[in-house]
């Protein structure tokens, strides 16, 4: 009985990554992220180079959020790169829980998803519409 509790307990923590407040629906959101974009690209940032620079031009959460369009329902931040790569990433589910970490984000990318790929050691990554795709990130106690 003992060891059921453990196992059903386990299984609980492990499965708690699957909250909602970790994912993003781009699906749903689609209108507001495709917003978010034009009024980035409209601040004029230096997001020009073709190479895959990991360099970050501007980094921003709900609080110091230099556009209108609110995108912060389902994401924690927002990463504008050199080379045109925009980040939207949701919060770190590690919060619920101590043995596992899973980021979710959305990334708009006007030059491939090679760019992404020499960023962020990825676990998945889906194409959702043309220059947009969603990834996943997941460590656990194992790797």
């Amino acid at each position: 009985m003992r060891k059921l509790i453990y196992i059903v307990l386990l299984i609980n923590i492990l499965s708690s990554c699957e909250s909602e407040s970790c994912k993003i629906d781009f699906n749903k959101n689609s209108e507001l992220f495709n917003k978010a974009v034009k009024e980035i690209k409209a601040l004029k940032l230096k997001m020009n180079s073709k190479e895959p620079y990991y360099r970050v031009v501007k980094s921003f959460t709900e609080s110091t959020n230099p556009i209108k369009t609110n995108i912060f329902d389902q994401i924690e931040f927002v990463e504008c790169h050199e080379d045109g790569t925009i980040i939207f990433q949701a919060p770190n589910c590690n919060k619920e829980s101590d043995f596992r970490d899973v980021v979710y984000f959305v990334v708009y990318l006007p030059l491939g998803k090679n760019h992404i790929e020499r960023k962020r050691n990825i676990g998945k990554l889906k194409e959702l519409d043309e220059n947009w795709f969603y990834g996943t990130h997941i460590s656990t106690l194992a790797n």
